[in-house]
């Protein structure tokens, strides 16, 4: 039994206006490793804006001692909420490259269906890029644009 199914149509992820019938038909692996490369880049984004430090440092840190000093200083954060969001999303990845987009619609239901009319207009990779930015706060709708919130 094969891993995938679907479809893998490069047309298809880059094309505007992508339906959620048609993430249905993209292929687990490729969709998996398009959300995955949208929650990692944020990921990083924390792990050096915030940090100064590769994510994976940053989460073998916080795996220790649940705490990260920033930039050698005496001050530090508590880090132990974004080990168990790391480790929430390689969960929602796992599940996308088992049951496909059911899993990725089923945890962002919400999310699809407050802003259905503005990802519309989206491609595959921005409304992955949305979705990620929203669940994280990066990201709100302001007078039908999305705009960052914070870096």
């Amino acid at each position: 039994m094969p891993r995938s199914s679907g479809r893998s149509d490069p047309e298809l992820v880059k094309c505007r206006s992508v339906t959620l019938d048609q993430i249905t038909e993209i292929d687990r692996e490729l969709l998996a490793d398009r959300y995955g490369a949208a929650v990692m880049k944020e990921f990083r984004e924390v792990a050096t804006w915030w940090f100064q430090m590769h994510l994976d440092e940053l989460i073998a840190k916080s795996r220790a001692h649940g705490r990260v000093f920033m930039n050698g200083s005496n001050f530090f954060l508590k880090t132990d909420e974004i080990v168990i969001e790391h480790d929430y999303e390689l969960e929602l990845l796992s599940r996308i490259r088992r049951e496909g987009a059911k899993a990725l619609t089923a945890n962002n239901a919400k999310f699809l269906t407050e802003h259905s009319s503005e990802i519309a207009v989206l491609d595959l990779e921005e409304i992955l890029a949305a979705m990620v930015k929203h669940r994280y706060g990066k990201q709100s709708l302001v007078d039908g644009v999305w705009v960052d919130v914070w870096p």
